[in-house]
């Protein structure tokens, strides 16, 4: 950044301010950042020396870690809401998911609002039940008598069980130990998966799966 840019000229005045012991943004993004780090703290005279474009990486990635930290905290909290107690089994890491790259938009709002418990299963309606929510080992597939959850609905309920051929397939062919795997695991290897053609079978399974009626 050339030095006659009005930008840059206030950026070096706040860095000798800073440098002075006046609290300014600059001392500000200095002490954030030895907040958020895991390291020992950078004095101010280090900051101060970083190219802008470096200052900026590290910046980023202090800020993204702290974040990445207290979210994933805020997630598994005991006290997080019911809602997240399938997400949080399979999410670990906020980043972008790949099933959103889904090409149907039917298959990638089902599997949207499948990952986020908004998929009208009985163990969703029993939470929202007046005047008192219905006990979780009372929520049940009217299908099988078992409680209706994600598990149930994607690799259990004997109603979909055609219609979830394709999937277990598909599963098979891109792990061959699918099938002796826990049904926990099984549903873990699906929802954390990033290969996007399981993803479309998932999402087109879900899609066509009808919700509890």
């Amino acid at each position: 950044m050339s030095q006659s840019i009005p930008a840059a000229k206030i950026y070096n005045d706040l860095c000798t301010l800073a440098d002075a012991g006046f609290d300014t943004w600059v001392k500000r993004a200095h002490n954030l950042y030895n907040q958020f780090q895991n390291i020992s703290n950078i004095s101010l005279e280090s900051f101060l020396s970083l190219s802008k474009p470096s200052m900026k990486r590290k910046l980023k990635s202090a800020f993204q870690k702290a974040y990445d930290k207290s979210w994933l905290q805020q997630l598994n909290d005991s006290e997080s809401p019911p809602k997240l107690r399938t997400y949080k089994t399979f999410k670990d890491k906020f980043c972008f998911e790949n099933y959103l790259y889904v090409p149907d938009t039917k298959a990638r709002t089902a599997l949207a609002r499948f990952r986020t418990s908004s998929y009208n299963l009985e163990i969703e309606i029993g939470r929202h039940h007046k005047p008192e929510p219905i006990p979780i080992p009372d929520r049940l597939c009217k299908e099988c008598s078992e409680v209706e959850d994600e598990v149930h609905r994607l690799l259990q309920c004997k109603r979909f069980k055609a219609l979830r051929e394709p999937l277990i397939g598909k599963c098979k062919l891109i792990n061959d130990n699918f099938s002796n795997m826990k049904t926990p695991d099984q549903f873990n290897f699906i929802m954390t998966s990033s290969n996007r053609s399981l993803l479309n079978v998932v999402g087109n399974f879900l899609s066509k799966a009808p919700n509890s009626e």
